[in-house]
């Protein structure tokens, strides 16, 4: 029987293939994913809710997210607002907070971000979402859909626009 072998990341020490650790130097010689598989899980959750943050709107014979006060317009900080804000469920029966923010400057953004918090019926704040994007054109408007997580939250209130 032929046993493969190979260099141990740590030591350079040749050794079995299939060792989970280096005989020599006790090194780890699993991948990252299989030494924290708690990490590689919430990590996929967060890529999963950015990505679904950038999913388009949903079709409007869907029914309105439960609760959600509209929050109010941001007119012109730094030349950018935000408007048309409204919860709903969108792609995969996620809830969303959608809006627009335009930019009344004549110079592009690098980076363009609102943040909201979450608030249960009784007022407490259980938590907050953002959404960003990059490159924001001088005198664009950026559709957001900022994901709510938060199963309790009904209502949200705009925090901040910011942008740079």
């Amino acid at each position: 029987m032929i046993h493969l072998k190979k260099k141990c990341k740590h030591c350079q020490t040749q050794i079995d293939a299939d060792a989970s650790r280096c005989p020599k130097c006790h090194g780890d010689l699993r991948n990252w994913f299989k030494r924290h598989p708690i990490l590689t899980i919430i990590l996929g959750l967060f890529f999963l809710g950015s990505f679904m943050s950038g999913v388009s709107q949903s079709s409007k014979d869907q029914k309105a997210a439960p609760g959600g006060t509209q929050g109010s317009t941001n007119p012109q900080k730094n030349g950018l607002e935000v408007k048309d804000i409204h919860a709903d469920y969108g792609e995969f029966n996620n809830r969303f907070i959608y809006g627009t923010v335009v930019n009344h400057n004549d110079r592009q953004y690098s980076h363009v971000q609102v943040e909201f918090n979450l608030y249960d019926e009784a007022g407490n704040q259980v938590g907050s979402t953002i959404d960003n994007i990059n490159n924001l054109e001088a005198g664009g408007s950026w559709k957001f859909a900022a994901v709510i997580i938060e199963p309790e939250a009904v209502n949200y209130k705009l925090k901040d626009v910011s942008g740079w």
